[in-house]
Parts: structure tokens; sequence; C-alpha cells
């Protein structure tokens, strides 16, 4: 970093140490990613758009499930913006090589696990009455686990 250059960061702490003051900051937690979109989309603000779960592995992947009041809001395109202007500027916090995935929650257990994995090709089969239990079928287990396990750490904890 230069001198007169910007750096963002979540100040989670500040301590006085006689004559210096020590700022301690953040880039790589989630809660840095729920303040950059907290600036950056102003509909956060209103009761019709909420960030449900965030999930992020630093530098490769950010998760976003989004969810709307109704279903004729599309909670995606807010954070898209228009011309993917609002998308470039929560790209300016976040590292150059890291993507961010907006994903809308659906009722629908089985189109919802389908829109978070990306994957038109994997079939669930979801056990009525039993909470938590998904059968995968796919030719590819390597993509319903995902690089460091963001999809499966994802449906965790949604």
């Amino acid at each position: 970093m230069n001198i007169g250059s910007s750096s963002y960061f979540l100040i989670y702490g500040v301590e006085l140490d006689k004559d210096l003051v020590k700022v301690m900051g953040e880039r790589s937690s989630t809660n840095y990613v729920k303040a950059v979109l907290d600036r950056t989309i102003p509909e956060l603000d209103k009761d019709f758009i909420s960030i449900k779960h965030i999930e992020r592995v630093t530098g490769y992947k950010t998760k976003v499930c989004l969810e709307s009041s109704g279903d004729e809001i599309n909670a995606i395109k807010f954070f898209v913006g228009m011309k993917q202007s609002r998308i470039r500027n929560i790209k300016m916090y976040l590292p150059y090589t890291e993507i961010i995935e907006f994903v809308q929650y659906k009722e629908d257990r089985e189109e919802f696990l389908t829109d978070v994995l990306s994957n038109k090709e994997t079939t669930f089969l979801i056990s009525e009455g039993t909470e938590g239990t998904v059968d995968i079928s796919t030719n590819n287990p390597g993509l319903i686990v995902g690089r460091r396990g963001i999809h499966i750490n994802f449906l965790e904890s949604i």
C-alpha cells in the first residue's frame, strides 16, 4: 500500500497505547461483506429486501442468500443493478479475484438447492417430514461440495 492510497476494512476495535492509537480492522469475515452491502445497496434499509445468509471463502467466492417480501420482487436485480453498476461497486471492496454470487431464497427446497449449487444436472430427493435430509444424485460430487466446501457450508448454515 502506498501513501495516499485508499483501503477499506471493518473496524472492530481501537486501543490507546501510550502515544499510539491502534485501529484493528479486518476484511475477511462475512461481517465485512454485510457492511459493504449495507453501504452499497440502499434498499436494504427498507423492509422488502433482506440478506438471509452470507457464506464466504475469502479471495475465492462469496455466496449471498437474499430474501424478498413478495414473489414479484427480484432481489438479485437490486444487487446487480442496471448494467451491473452495483455489482461493480461491491467488487471494489472485495479482492480482485473474488467471485460474488447472489441466490434468491425460495420456499421450494428442491428449486432453492438447484439455484444454490448452480447445477441443473443434479437431482434431489428431499425426505418430507425429516429436517435436513437430502439425497443428491449427480455425476460430479465435487460440484456439490464446492472448493473449500463453500456450497456444503452454505447449505448447512441455512
